[in-house]
């Protein structure tokens, strides 16, 4: 490469520090040295080493950690972005001038989105799996000797929902995403920039796991100030692309009397595809432009009907409705005795 073009710079992807003292001694005219690690919330000793032992620039070409907690099958937006807040505060420290090693060039966090084809990599490529495929103790949070905690279809910043008709997935924002737009905003190479300002600024970064989707303030659960005692919820907190609670939930399916009454052009199903959890604490009805029977689309329709039913009361919902010609949202309470003297009686 320098014998075809001297001017431009030439790095290599390294696994951590394999084979350094080889690289080292043949791999002299390369000027970055770049490595994929995954070492946890620090570095520990890889800058110094690459320093004593190489002298080049480091750049990680790959690092992070999953949203997934490999022991409880629960999503763990905390762990994931304070894995990543420690390991870019570490990253700046080491930047030149300030006051460590002065090699680190930057690094690229792995991933934006979740890659749900890493696990099996030929099958279940639709199937977000919670396989976790090796082991690293390195990650606390959900590490146990002898069991694998590292899931490759879970390091995505953001999370990846079903795909729309035209095949584009619809990218929800972590924790982690909203941690990192403020990671990003200090500059190591400011004047301002020190080891005391690195500091100070990293401690006003909080980890708020209500920063997740599009909601950038937390919801506010029943009237947690009003005198009102909480007898039913659901805050579709499983992982994504899990159907919703059976205990609590239930379907209209197909397309009922006239379209439901309303001369409605879409088949109701209980698939993932149209009702499932984002794995973001939200559920997402997904209408689709498809031919199901003689009907050329599909949606989803939820009730309570034979599982729950309150007289009184207070009753509210965190929703966001979509806009659009032909789309016909909708939060209804209907009586338990709507089977039999109908709408709008019950």
């Amino acid at each position: 490469m320098k014998s075809i073009d001297n001017s431009r710079p030439v790095a290599f992807c390294n696994g951590d520090l394999q084979f350094l003292h080889i690289i080292a001694e043949e791999v002299t005219a390369a000027d970055i040295f770049g490595t994929n690690t995954y070492r946890g919330i620090t570095f520990t000793g890889l800058y110094n080493r690459v320093k004593d032992e190489y002298g080049k620039p480091v750049l990680l070409t790959e690092f992070g950690s999953d949203a997934l907690n490999a022991q409880t099958k629960q999503l763990d937006q905390f762990a994931q972005a304070t894995y990543l807040k420690g390991n870019w505060k570490e990253i700046y420290s080491n930047a030149a001038g300030m006051g460590n090693s002065g090699i680190a060039i930057g690094g690229f966090t792995f991933q934006f989105s979740d890659g749900w084809w890493k696990h099996d990599q030929n099958e279940n490529l639709t199937v977000h799996d919670t396989h976790a495929s090796w082991s690293n103790g390195g990650y606390q949070f959900d590490y146990v000797e002898g069991e694998n905690n590292m899931n490759e279809e879970w390091f995505g910043i953001t999370a990846k929902g079903f795909p729309d008709s035209t095949g584009f997935y619809k990218l929800a924002p972590r924790t982690a995403y909203y941690v990192l737009n403020e990671v990003h905003k200090f500059d190591p190479y400011a004047e301002y920039a020190s080891a005391d300002s690195l500091t100070a600024y990293f401690a006003d970064i909080s980890i708020d796991e209500s920063q997740s989707l599009s909601c950038k303030t937390p919801f506010k659960k029943y009237s947690e100030n009003e005198d009102w005692d909480l007898v039913w919820s659901d805050e579709f907190d499983g992982l994504q692309g899990q159907s919703p609670d059976s205990t609590k939930w239930t379907y209209d399916i197909g397309n009922g009397w006239h379209g439901w009454g309303n001369q409605e052009l879409e088949y109701y199903t209980d698939r993932p595809e149209n009702v499932s959890m984002d794995g973001n604490g939200n559920l997402v009805i997904t209408a689709r432009k498809e031919k199901i029977s003689d009907f050329e689309y599909t949606s989803s329709r939820i009730k309570t009907l034979g599982l729950f039913e309150q007289a009184y009361g207070r009753f509210e919902a965190r929703i966001k409705l979509p806009e659009g010609q032909g789309i016909w949202p909708a939060f209804w309470s209907l009586g338990a005795d709507f089977s039999e003297v109908g709408w709008p009686e019950s």
